[in-house]
């Protein structure tokens, strides 16, 4: 699953980000979003496109409950960043190259797609 940069444009999913995931203030969270939104927004960060905001990983194993939200499924996240590196060398057909899948942990030495 990938991860987009453009995402921060969004105010109001930060504002859910900052609430919901860090259980930040409301004020501080509604003033922060609206921030960051107004501020990736320009030529400088890239608006949101910027591989350096998007060069992380990470996996959840699924489950975990967020209140409003339900229970989070398992996955990998890849940001943009990184996938744009793979590409740089040489790895842009990683979906083609997976040899694994999130449903199990077995090992295949054949590529899935």
């Amino acid at each position: 699953m990938p991860a987009h940069g453009r995402i921060m444009l969004d105010a109001e999913r930060n504002y859910r980000v900052f609430t919901v995931l860090y259980n930040a203030d409301p004020a501080a969270s509604r003033v922060s979003a609206d921030l960051v939104a107004r501020e990736m927004n320009s030529a400088g960060l890239g608006y949101g496109d910027l591989p350096l905001f998007t060069f992380n990983a990470y996996a959840s194993p699924g489950g975990e409950t967020t209140p409003g939200y339900g229970a989070s499924h398992r996955r990998i996240v890849f940001g943009d960043g990184v996938l744009e590196g793979f590409a740089k060398v040489g790895l842009s057909d990683w979906r083609r190259r997976r040899s694994w899948r999130t449903s199990s942990v077995t090992r295949s030495s054949t590529p899935t797609g």
